[in-house]
């Protein structure tokens, strides 16, 4: 006897909360959407002139600075030669 109360209660419960969600949230934001505010006035265009020339670009930051390319510099002196040294640039993959 009590699951054939109970069943039509809770269904009953669930429906109604159903409907109180629909009218206090959802009918809501329905009217809210419908008020649609003023259009914001537009805007004026202006015309100017035209000028050409360079303009500086001065860039700070605040980090790490990665080089694309690198190349190792190496010396070579002997103290047979104290006034000349030699030094030759050396590529990344090229013989040494």
């Amino acid at each position: 006897m009590k699951k054939k109360f109970t069943v039509p209660v809770v269904l009953l419960a669930a429906a109604l909360a159903a409907g109180g969600l629909y009218f206090t949230h959802i009918r809501a934001l329905e009217k809210a959407s419908a008020e649609t505010p003023a259009a914001p006035p537009p805007v004026p265009i202006v015309a100017g002139t035209v000028a050409q020339h360079d303009v500086p670009i001065y860039l700070t930051g605040v980090g790490t600075v990665i080089a694309y390319n690198t190349d190792i510099v190496r010396c070579r002196s002997s103290p047979a030669r104290s006034r000349s040294t030699t030094c030759r640039s050396i590529l990344p993959g090229s013989a040494r």
